[in-house]
């Protein structure tokens, strides 16, 4: 009987031991395939760099949102390249255009009239409240972190902070808005498709106009298009000196890795093209594969 105990009490812990092991190298073999994809969609960010100055203008990647698909040794990335130009700069944006476009995305006069009040006490440099708006006190007596700093807003992740901004807010609002424009209003030209709708107002021509020259060729010529900007909301050229660029790889496994990161032209101290203002990993769980594409990824690993 004692030795039907040993062994017994030896295998469970056998048992044990295999199970927290199997744990282990799981948990490891899933990191390894985190770093692997993040370091294939640093290489896709460092190709759009070199993709974005290429001499050949027929070759040059659009800033326009579209995907490009890079195939490195090691896999394939899928990037996007947006202008910032194309979004509301929270430093630069006046309080007219500010109050127009919250107006017009959350569908809510006063909300938006308190939440520009908010956002502009929040950039700037004195403790003055606005009528709507909030500064230090304020923030003290609700509770809320952190404090403004009467300051330009530093990255546009900070707009979560503001008072009034809610979480569902701050995801609403989160493709909209940029720091690195230093423009009042955007270049429609390079605006996310939300972001153009929202604007637009459900004017679909004048968006299907704009989405329209995305499909054309890199390098050839773009017609102007006659596009009728709203009253309250201004447009303007500027483009080309910040980008936001994303890189997403979609391994074998469960989970899909990426690379979100703004550059800006010159401020290197290498003296590169581009220095790197914002970056960030972006990791997610992988879409469930149907039966279909299941049993085509089986049957290309069969010798």
């Amino acid at each position: 009987m004692m030795v039907l105990w040993v062994l017994s009490v030896l295998t469970i812990m056998a048992g044990g031991f295999a199970v927290s092991t199997r744990r282990a190298l799981d948990q490891s073999q899933s990191a390894l395939s985190v770093s692997e994809g993040l370091a294939l969609a640093d290489g896709g960010i460092a190709y759009a760099m070199y993709m974005l100055t290429h001499p050949d203008a027929r070759q040059r990647w659009e800033g326009d949102g579209r995907p490009y698909l890079v195939r490195l040794p090691s896999g394939e990335v899928r990037v996007r390249i947006s202008d910032e130009s194309g979004r509301l700069d929270l430093n630069s944006i006046q309080e007219g255009t500010l109050r127009a476009f919250l107006t017009r995305v959350l569908g809510d006069q006063e909300l938006a009239g308190r939440l520009t009040d908010a956002i502009l006490d929040w950039r700037d440099q004195d403790s003055v409240r606005r009528l709507h708006g909030a500064e230090i006190e304020d923030y003290r007596s609700s509770g809320r972190t952190p404090l403004p700093q009467n300051r330009p807003f530093i990255a546009p992740e900070e707009l979560s902070g503001v008072l009034g901004v809610t979480p569902q807010i701050a995801a609403r609002l989160a493709p909209f808005f940029t720091v690195w424009s230093g423009q009042d209003g955007i270049n429609p030209y390079k605006a996310p498709e939300e972001l153009l709708r929202a604007v637009f107002a459900g004017d679909e021509n004048q968006v299907a106009q704009i989405l329209k020259l995305r499909t054309l060729p890199p390098g050839e010529q773009r017609p102007q298009l006659n596009l009728v900007p709203p009253a309250d909301i201004k447009f303007n050229q500027a483009q080309d000196n910040a980008f936001r660029v994303s890189a997403e790889v979609i391994s074998e496994g469960e989970q899909t890795a990426g690379v979100e990161a703004v550059i800006r032209r010159g401020g290197s101290r290498t003296g590169a093209p581009f220095a790197f203002a914002a970056w960030r990993p972006v990791v997610v769980a992988r879409p469930p594969l149907d039966d279909a594409v299941r049993g085509q990824q089986q049957r290309r690993r069969l010798p």
